[in-house]
């Protein structure tokens, strides 16, 4: 299922696929557009439960209140794979680049843009509990005050796992609160895109060592990409996905065009906009 230019407005548990899911099978779905909603709210599910979810991915903007995901608001018991989210996610408690709460599984996963919120609030994920993730990466700039990790906000439970994780080095530590030994890694954006590989021996730093021992899942792509994800029927690089000229990392609109309108800071958002603009989305 390929969703396009969706605009949805709610209250809790919206999203840009479906609201709430339960003991369901959900897999090779994109949606991209904008949602304004409430509570346990994400870019493809706002809450799932007892559910595998795969090969799914957000591409837009979203605004929400608690437990709000760029893929996924709020996660029970899910196991989850292969899942991304570009855009700009917008919440309160619990706001995450891909999940705003999970107590499941999560693996191979990334966020790319911008995440805002101001409690528990990770570049991939707000806040678990009794959580396992494995190879996640964020390079998404945050903004909180309270438990803010760039890549994830609040791992409440000793049971929480994360492995083999990585995020982009900023002002924020990989986890903003953790009842567990923090062994994510914070790299520059070159010690990041350097591997061509899966523990490329190349580069000064090794990474991604475990991404694909059994089957590929990653694509490395060259010296200067992002690893992506392989999925059915696409295999995206982050870069500019909407062709405005305003790159993935800044634009905050990723997934509509700015066209002939003015951008003077270079951050997809229009210098003014009239009704065609607000039309558009923007």
């Amino acid at each position: 299922i390929h969703l396009t230019d969706v605009k949805v407005i709610g209250k809790s548990s919206s999203a840009g696929l479906v609201g709430y899911t339960t003991y369901s099978n959900v897999q090779n779905i994109s949606v991209t557009g904008s949602i304004e909603t409430g509570n346990e709210s994400g870019g493809v599910i706002g809450y799932s439960e007892n559910s595998v979810i795969s090969d799914a991915r957000f591409i837009g903007t979203l605004t929400g209140k608690a437990d709000v995901g760029g893929v996924i608001g709020y996660s029970e018991f899910d196991v989850i794979n292969r899942v991304y989210s570009i855009g700009t996610i917008q919440g309160t408690i619990s706001v995450g680049g891909v999940i705003g709460f999970i107590e499941g599984h999560i693996s191979d996963a990334y966020s790319i843009g911008n995440v805002m919120g101001d409690e528990n609030v990770g570049g991939a994920i707000g806040s678990t509990s009794t959580a396992i993730i494995n190879r996640v990466y964020s390079t998404a700039s945050v903004t909180g005050n309270d438990r803010v990790g760039s890549l994830v906000g609040e791992l409440y439970e000793e049971k929480d796992q994360l492995n083999s994780s990585f995020a982009l080095l900023n002002i924020y530590p990989t986890t903003g609160f953790s009842e567990i030994v923090d062994q994510s890694v914070s790299l520059s954006y070159s010690e990041l895109t350097c591997p061509q590989s899966s523990f490329d021996a190349n580069c000064t730093v090794g990474i991604y060592n475990d991404w694909d021992n059994t089957n590929a899942i990653w694509n490395f792509g060259d010296s200067t990409q992002l690893p992506a994800l392989v999925m059915p029927n696409t295999t995206y690089f982050v870069g500019d996905f909407d062709n405005d000229g305003v790159s993935d990392h800044n634009d905050f609109y990723p997934s509509i065009s700015l066209g002939q309108l003015l951008d003077t800071d270079k951050d997809g958002m229009p210098d003014t906009c009239n009704e065609d603009c607000l039309a558009k989305g923007l």
